[in-house]
């Protein structure tokens, strides 16, 4: 199964999972007065569509990226994503730029290029580059809206990520060299397809939990220790043994998140 086949199937066994399990918080209504209903229904779905169609940027442009091109230069690309969301936080959410917050995210950009190592940003730009670099974008405005809709239920928010992600990699069919859709798929391939997609509704939950409690600047440094996850699981599941560089890098980016979680303040949690 090629990677865009393999998104679309995966979203939408999330986006069916979600419509399962949250399906009372989907279609949640509050009680007021008709006109009232009518513009938060219509900000509610500007609000979604947008998050659908930036998360699904973020999801397909990575992964395509990484299949274009070479892993590390796109995954490096995409944790720029902090210093895009230090702009986009200040721009729509009036988030302010403190000496702090530009020193952590300095000091988790910092171990991500320590980590990925020189070789990641040699040659010239590709086409990867491109789409990674897009990917990091588009993962920076989707935290930062996300933030934004305050008014949305989580569970609306989370639907639309999956069937954003969908939609976008079905968009990427006719521009993509995609093999088609296998004619059979074994019982094993289904259950990976199945458990793939219950992994994506957590981690989405989680994520948006978590981005609606503390600041969309703060947010982002904290995931980029996903390289430190990204890493543990490559030696214990692919044998890759991490250097110098990858402890350093690490080390770094758990520092830069540590510092991030210290710096929230009490009065940003929402209750």
């Amino acid at each position: 199964m090629s990677g865009v086949w393999a998104i679309i199937a995966t979203e939408l066994i999330a986006a069916a999972l979600c419509l399962v399990i949250f399906w009372p918080q989907i279609v949640r209504r509050r009680e007021q007065d008709a006109p009232a209903q009518v513009i938060e229904v219509r900000h509610a779905f500007a609000a979604l569509t947008l998050i659908g169609f930036l998360g699904g940027a973020t999801n397909t442009g990575f992964i395509l990226a990484t299949l274009q091109g070479d892993v590390l230069r796109a995954t490096l690309l995409l944790y720029l994503a902090p210093l895009w969301t230090l702009f986009l936080a200040r721009w729509l959410l009036k988030e302010p730029i403190t000496l702090s917050g530009v020193g952590v995210v300095l000091m988790a950009l910092g171990g991500a290029v320590v980590m990925l190592g020189p070789a990641a940003m040699n040659g010239s730009l590709t086409l990867g580059d491109g789409l990674g670099l897009m990917a990091g974008i588009a993962y920076a405005a989707y935290n930062v809206s996300v933030r934004r809709a305050e008014h949305v239920p989580q569970a609306q928010k989370t639907l639309a990520a999956a069937l954003g992600s969908a939609a976008t990699a079905a968009l990427a069919l006719p521009f993509y060299d995609a093999q088609p859709w296998p004619s059979s798929l074994a019982l094993s391939a289904w259950a990976i397809l199945l458990g793939t997609a219950i992994l994506l509704v957590l981690v989405v939950s989680l994520m948006q939990y978590g981005l609606m409690r503390i600041s969309a600047t703060r947010a982002i440094v904290i995931l980029v220790s996903e390289l430190i996850f990204a890493a543990a699981s490559a030696w214990w599941l692919a044998d890759e043994v991490p250097g110098a560089r990858e402890f350093i890098g690490g080390a770094l980016i758990i520092g830069a998140s540590l510092i991030a979680a210290g710096l929230a303040q009490p009065e940003e949690k929402l209750k």
